[in-house]
């Protein structure tokens, strides 16, 4: 989902899950994550950028520690940065359901839509069922 801009400059996010113990029916819990992919003519993160934020309806903050730099490269003129964050089905269900969300990693401010927030949901409910 790109929060802005294209593939070419600009921010997306994904939300990715795995079972616990294999299979969706023998599962013991789930491992998600939120990934981020940035590309741009220009660094858009320092390297020390570590965590997450979420603003919820403007008054609920959600802080999420460790994010993890997977990959930061160039190829020609474009700079890529790979990041990875293990998030709960508890907070992604917050910020699924939530009226409005701010988010900022880093310096970098991005808002999700309408349409992230319903991609978000059907993931969470997709899982949910395994959530032990």
């Amino acid at each position: 989902m790109w929060l802005f801009g294209t593939s070419g400059d600009g921010l997306a996010i994904k939300a990715a899950g795995t079972y616990i113990g294999g299979t969706k029916t023998a599962a013991s819990g789930v491992e998600l994550k939120l990934l981020l992919f940035s590309t741009g003519t220009a660094w858009r993160f320092d390297p020390g950028d570590t965590s997450l934020i979420f603003l919820l309806d403007g008054d609920r903050r959600i802080s999420i520690a460790n994010v993890k730099q997977d990959y930061r490269g160039s190829m020609g003129d474009r700079h890529l940065e790979f990041f990875s964050v293990a998030i709960t089905l508890e907070n992604l269900r917050e910020i699924a359901n939530a009226k409005t969300v701010e988010g900022q990693i880093g310096s970098t401010d991005f808002a999700l839509k309408a349409d992230h927030q319903k991609i978000l949901r059907r993931f969470v409910n997709y899982f949910e069922a395994v959530r032990h």
